[in-house]
């Protein structure tokens, strides 16, 4: 394989890498607001034994498993994984010169160059194949997220339905006004 080739596949995966790093914000965020949506639903009901509230419970705990889901997916495919690079420049240099030294030494000057250029693109295809293999975990991790997420906003609906009967069926709490008279900020 020409090294070109090998150094654009290298540059494509360490751009896909970044790709897939900045990808996680938006599921962290809508994980973030149905929890906190989640939360408000919960806090609001009005609890009793009917067969709503046991509806409103299930859906609840559906929901939230798919959400504990998608997180589980979302560190999964951000944490964990070992990138490799080529060598330093100051190491490719030192192999460089090492390899002219030697051939120049065994009277084989011209070998040394397309060596050189063979072991470069050595490391460039070893370091994609790896980073390769890591962006594709990855993006499957980030798949199932996705999924998990989907069914939660799917589960989050369906709660509001029980959540809305008894939110139809409650009392209004009485109001209480207190009529507080004071004279000029003075109470009597």
């Amino acid at each position: 394989m020409k090294i070109e080739l090998a150094k654009q596949l290298y540059d494509s995966e360490w751009a896909r890498r970044d790709q897939l790093a900045g990808a996680v914000t938006v599921p962290i965020s809508v994980v973030t607001g149905l929890a906190g949506g989640i939360a408000l639903l919960v806090s609001s009901y009005s609890f009793d034994t009917s067969l709503v509230t046991t509806v409103f419970w299930f859906l609840v705990v559906i929901a939230i498993s798919f959400l504990l889901l998608a997180g589980f997916w979302l560190v999964r495919s951000y944490h964990g994984y070992e990138y490799e690079q080529i060598p330093s420049p100051a190491e490719l240099e030192k192999y460089d010169r090492d390899l002219i030294v030697y051939y120049e030494a065994m009277g084989e000057a011209e070998t040394g160059r397309p060596e050189f250029e063979s072991y470069l693109g050595e490391k460039y295809i070893e370091a994609a194949e790896q980073n390769a293999h890591n962006n594709g975990s990855r993006a499957a991790f980030l798949y199932q997220a996705t999924r998990s997420i989907i069914l939660a906003l799917i589960a989050t609906g369906l709660v509001l339905m029980p959540w809305a009967i008894n939110a139809a069926g409650r009392e209004p709490s009485p109001q209480h006004i207190v009529i507080d008279q004071t004279q000029g900020g003075h109470a009597r």
